[in-house]
């Protein structure tokens, strides 16, 4: 679905999905550390995984999402609402596991996270 930004990419991958799972990521992260998948999957009964800084920003754009969220997000755009965190609330069997306790367990490494969205970015 175009013109209705991130929410759209999801519901298509959503609706699309030959498995009952997606993992999401976005495409402006270069150093995602791959072992971050199997630490989303170790919350085998959730039908979303959202990882979470300690400060409460979350990560929609690297999470797991289950294809029965694929209507919720379909009212949601007709609704006019376009923002994916607003899909939490709705689902029952979701976690917010933290990124800071992977990161200072060695889980992952610390740039797993950072975006390169400017110019900048890359410089850095």
């Amino acid at each position: 679905m175009s013109g209705v930004g991130p929410i759209g990419g999801l519901y298509s991958a959503l609706m699309n999905a030959r498995h009952e799972r997606v993992f999401v990521l976005a495409c402006d992260m270069p150093h995602l550390d791959p072992r971050i998948l199997t630490l989303l999957l170790e919350h085998g009964e959730s039908e979303l995984v959202v990882p979470r800084w300690r400060n409460g920003y979350l990560e929609p754009l690297c999470s797991l999402y289950s294809k029965t969220q694929a209507p919720l997000l379909r009212e949601m755009m007709d609704s006019g609402v376009l923002k994916i965190s607003r899909l939490f609330p709705e689902v029952e069997k979701s976690e917010f596991p933290v990124i800071d306790d992977w990161i200072e367990e060695g889980l992952i490494s610390k740039d797993c996270f950072l975006n390169m969205n400017e110019m900048r970015d890359y410089r850095e």
